[in-house]
Parts: C-alpha cells; sequence; structure tokens
C-alpha cells in the first residue's frame, strides 16, 4: 500500500528518476517536432511514417505513454487512498478533460495554420488522444491483479492488429494522428501494460524485473519477425500503431528505463534543468511546439530548403530557447501541475 506521505516526497528518489526520464523525453519530443520542419538532417531524425520502420522521432509517442501511465496509476491510488475515491475519480476526470481541451485548442490552431481559409476543424493530436485514454483507463484502475490487467492490455493490442486486415479500419487509422478513435484501442493497452509495470517498479522490485523482462522478450520476438518474416503481423508502423511498433518501441523504452535506473538517475540535483523541464512538463511542450508553429507560419509548413549551416543554427537557438526558461524554473524553483 502508498504510505500517506506527501506523493512527490514518497519514493522520492524513483520519482526524480520518471521526472529526469519525463525531462529528456520532452527535450528529444520538442527537438525532434522542430527538427521535422528541415529537410537537411538525416532520415533517421524523420518519422517513418507507414515506411515499414521505426526511426528515433517515433519513439518519442511509447516513451511518454510509458512514463504518465505508470505515474497515472500511481497518482490515482495517491489520491484514493488520501482523499477517497470520489476525488481521485474527479481529479482523473479533470485532468482528463483539460488535456482534451488543449487537445482541441492545438488542432484548431495547428489545422488554421496549415489551411487559414478552410472552415473550423479540429486537427486529431496527442493531447486529445491521451486526455480521452486517461478517461477510458479509469474503470480499469479498480483491478487489482496485474495477469488481468496484463492480459486485457494485450488483447486492446492484438485485437486492433487483427482490425488492421479491414481496408476501411486500416484507412481510417492510418489517416488520422495517432489513430483517431479508433487508435485509443491499442494506445489504452499499452497504458494498462505500463501501469503495471509501474506498479511492479514500486512495490514488487523482483517481479518487476521479471515482467519487464518479459516484455523485452515479446518485443524482441516481434523484432526477428520484423527481420526474417514478410508477414503483415510484424509490420512496424506509428500511423497504423501495429503490434510490433508497441512492442518493439516498449522494449527499447524499457532498456532505456533499465539503463537509467542502474546508473542511478535518480537525483534532482544531477540534471537540475531537465528535471525541472520533467516537473513542468506540459508547459515546456506547448512552449516548445509553439515555437515550432511560429516558425511554419513564417517559413512554410514543412521541409524547410535552407543550408546545413542555416539549420544548425536554427536548432542552436531553438534549444537555446527551451534553455533559457528551464534555468528560470530551475531558479525560483517553478513547479507547475495541472
Amino acid at each position: 500500500m502508498i504510505s500517506n506521505n506527501n506523493f512527490y516526497t514518497l519514493d522520492n528518489k524513483r520519482l526524480a528518476l520518471f521526472d529526469n526520464l519525463r525531462g529528456f523525453i520532452i527535450i528529444i519530443a520538442i527537438v525532434a517536432n522542430f527538427i521535422n520542419l528541415f529537410n537537411k538532417v538525416p532520415f533517421y531524425f524523420h518519422h517513418a511514417n507507414d515506411i515499414n520502420a521505426i526511426y528515433i522521432p517515433d519513439l518519442v509517442i511509447p516513451f511518454l505513454v510509458f512514463i504518465m501511465s505508470i505515474l497515472y496509476f500511481k497518482n490515482f491510488n495517491y489520491n484514493k487512498e488520501k482523499n477517497g475515491l470520489r476525488i481521485a475519480i474527479a481529479k482523473t476526470i479533470r485532468r482528463g478533460v483539460l488535456l482534451v481541451t488543449i487537445g482541441f485548442l492545438f488542432g484548431i490552431i495547428n489545422n488554421l495554420l496549415k489551411n487559414p481559409n478552410t472552415n473550423f476543424v479540429v486537427e486529431y493530436n496527442f493531447f486529445i488522444m491521451y486526455g480521452l485514454v486517461l478517461l477510458l483507463a479509469i474503470p480499469f484502475t479498480f483491478i487489482k491483479k496485474p495477469m488481468i490487467k496484463t492480459f486485457i492490455g494485450f488483447s486492446f493490442i492484438i485485437v486492433h492488429q487483427l482490425l488492421l486486415r479491414i481496408n476501411s479500419y486500416l484507412a481510417y487509422t492510418i489517416s488520422i494522428d495517432c489513430g483517431g478513435v479508433i487508435g485509443l484501442i491499442p494506445w489504452l493497452g499499452l497504458v494498462l501494460i505500463c501501469g503495471v509495470i509501474g506498479e511492479l517498479f514500486f512495490h514488487d522490485k523482483k517481479n518487476f524485473y521479471i515482467y519487464s523482462s518479459i516484455m523485452i522478450g515479446i518485443g524482441l520476438i516481434f523484432l526477428v519477425g520484423y527481420l526474417l518474416s514478410n508477414n503483415n503481423f510484424f509490420y512496424l508502423s506509428k500511423l497504423r500503431i501495429t503490434s510490433g511498433y508497441i512492442f518493439i518501441s516498449l522494449s527499447i523504452v524499457l532498456i532505456i528505463f533499465y539503463i537509467c535506473f542502474v546508473l542511478k538517475f535518480t537525483n534532482y540535483k544531477m540534471v537540475p534543468l531537465v528535471s525541472d523541464i520533467g516537473k513542468n512538463s506540459l508547459i515546456f511542450f506547448l512552449y516548445g511546439g509553439g515555437i515550432g508553429e511560429v516558425v511554419k507560419l513564417i517559413y512554410g509548413l514543412d521541409n524547410i530548403n535552407n543550408s546545413y549551416l542555416f539549420t544548425i543554427i536554427a536548432i542552436l537557438t531553438y534549444m537555446i530557447l527551451i534553455i533559457v526558461p528551464a534555468f528560470f524554473f530551475y531558479k525560483y524553483k517553478v513547479h507547475i501541475r495541472f
């Protein structure tokens, strides 16, 4: 059971690990999206889209879902124990609705930048997807047995994979970012599996290593199938949100997580600016994305065709624009919670 200590002092070293990792992945996410605007960067810094491959930016969403899902279940259980079930559910609904609202606003602005003469359209995005997944995950917080939660998570991912055989289902999935409403099925499955990993990480170290090793093994099976088989079941696609994409990404994320934990990446003082970005992840995600949208507005939608020198200067300037407010948050100990 979780004690009644303050959530941000409970298991402080382990929570610091998640803040540090979240800071790094937010930096990678916003920088990767910014780099995608330029065509003078290596291909593996662009999204693979639907070409049966995974590139670096394609790992961002699985990594975000991994960290946020672990903290989601921990936060829910803490609020339930401290304030009661109704408050825990109310806070989760508030957070989910907030993310969906931010996603709607972000989607409207993004669509207007792309198509200023079109009618009112909301462009589906990660915020809407994850906000809806948070709301859908509430009933599953009552499932206490890890194996049942794992079975349900696997079922969602595999069922989605099988439904991709239907042309109309596939066409819808790949036409909308994060798979649209249909994409909620595999993402919810991943959230449930990551929730189990988090519960074991905080409360059952031995089974955490066993369980996560099994997940890595499943990812390796999909990797071998991808390398040796032409079967569509092993197809890798972020747009389709295939099982191979989910499990191979999860394996890579877990290996990185293992390394960070073994290297004792569990101290806020180790990477202060990064941890402050992690503590204020939503603010920096929106801020970094906003800079990217401004650049799109000035130079065009994407694939800015300039010299290598211009590309390097632009990326370094972007990094400075991220570091400066991070230093301010660090110096004044700013922590904005939602």
